[in-house]
Protein backbone atom coordinates (compact mmCIF):
# COMPACT_ATOMS: atom_id res chain seq x y z
CA UNK A 1 0.00 0.00 0.00
CA UNK A 2 1.40 3.47 -0.77
CA UNK A 3 0.47 6.87 0.84
CA UNK A 4 0.88 10.00 -0.49
CA UNK A 5 1.92 13.14 2.07
CA UNK A 6 1.48 16.73 1.45
CA UNK A 7 3.50 19.16 4.34
CA UNK A 8 1.36 21.57 6.67
CA UNK A 9 3.17 24.02 4.73
CA UNK A 10 6.17 24.92 1.85
CA UNK A 11 9.52 25.24 2.20
CA UNK A 12 13.05 23.19 0.97
CA UNK A 13 13.97 19.98 2.10
CA UNK A 14 17.23 19.65 4.15
CA UNK A 15 17.07 16.10 5.04
CA UNK A 16 15.23 12.54 4.52
CA UNK A 17 14.61 11.11 7.76
CA UNK A 18 13.46 7.69 6.82
CA UNK A 19 14.36 5.19 4.17
CA UNK A 20 12.73 4.11 1.34
CA UNK A 21 10.04 1.68 2.58
CA UNK A 22 10.69 1.89 5.89
CA UNK A 23 7.60 1.96 8.45
CA UNK A 24 7.51 5.02 10.64
CA UNK A 25 5.55 5.63 13.68
CA UNK A 26 2.77 8.22 14.43
CA UNK A 27 5.39 11.84 15.42
CA UNK A 28 8.38 10.27 13.49
CA UNK A 29 10.34 12.83 11.77
CA UNK A 30 10.17 12.35 8.02
CA UNK A 31 12.47 15.58 6.62
CA UNK A 32 13.75 18.33 7.85
CA UNK A 33 13.41 21.73 6.23
CA UNK A 34 16.27 24.26 5.60
CA UNK A 35 14.01 26.66 8.09
CA UNK A 36 15.11 24.12 10.57
CA UNK A 37 11.48 22.80 11.36
CA UNK A 38 10.56 19.22 10.67
CA UNK A 39 7.45 17.51 8.89
CA UNK A 40 6.42 14.12 11.02
CA UNK A 41 3.94 11.65 10.42
CA UNK A 42 1.56 13.54 12.61
CA UNK A 43 1.86 17.21 10.80
CA UNK A 44 1.81 15.11 7.30
CA UNK A 45 -1.19 12.55 8.14
CA UNK A 46 -3.79 15.89 7.80
CA UNK A 47 -3.12 15.80 3.85
CA UNK A 48 -2.74 11.96 3.50
CA UNK A 49 -4.23 9.85 0.74
CA UNK A 50 -3.85 6.40 0.62
CA UNK A 51 -3.24 4.21 -2.89
CA UNK A 52 -3.72 0.16 -3.14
Amino acid sequence: MEHVLRAPRDGVVAEVCVGDGQQVNDGDQLIRLEDGGPITTSSAAKSVSTRP
